[in-house]
């Protein structure tokens, strides 16, 4: 069990995200488990879809990786970051998300499943960046959330996607 917020972001909002996590221990890390700090610095072209992980600065080390070179998020205090664009081409702002699992599935040493915590640091950080996200973008009647930038799209005619 954790927490899960869907919104819809243009750069412009997702640039006012990443100030706000520039206050925060934290870096961004892709699948492959490279590292970082924010979304500017990647340089990430615009409406480019992607999923990263927000992690603590002092979490990097407890990053969980598979032999095949990917995340396993299960075991790793990560928060999933699913980026939110407008995609021109279709006047369709599709929704991103920010997403928390604080439990995993683990073995005891006699081999018993036991339900971990990931810890209440990375709970109170999800916490922080799901309240950024509610004060900032105004909620919608389906429950999501938009940025501000991204409301004027909506208002001259794009339509959100529902995925």
């Amino acid at each position: 069990m954790g927490g899960q917020i869907i919104f819809h972001f243009v750069n412009l909002d997702e640039r006012e995200f990443n100030k706000f996590l520039a206050f925060k221990d934290v870096v961004f890390v892709k699948w492959d488990g490279s590292i970082f700090r924010g979304l500017t610095d990647y340089n990430l072209p615009d409406g480019y879809p992607f999923q990263l992980f927000i992690v603590r600065l002092s979490d990097i080390d407890n990053i969980k990786i598979w032999k095949e070179g990917i995340i396993n998020l299960s075991d790793s205090p990560v928060i999933e970051f699913t980026r939110s664009y407008y995609d021109k081409e279709v006047n369709l702002l599709i929704s991103g998300r920010l997403w928390f699992e604080k439990r995993y599935l683990t073995k005891s040493p006699d081999g018993r499943d036991i339900l971990m915590e990931k810890g209440e640091a990375l709970q109170k950080l999800y916490d922080s960046l799901a309240k950024w996200i509610k004060k900032y973008c105004e909620r919608l009647p389906n429950g999501r959330y938009i940025g501000q930038h991204a409301k004027d799209y909506l208002e001259k005619g794009a339509k959100l996607s529902t995925d």
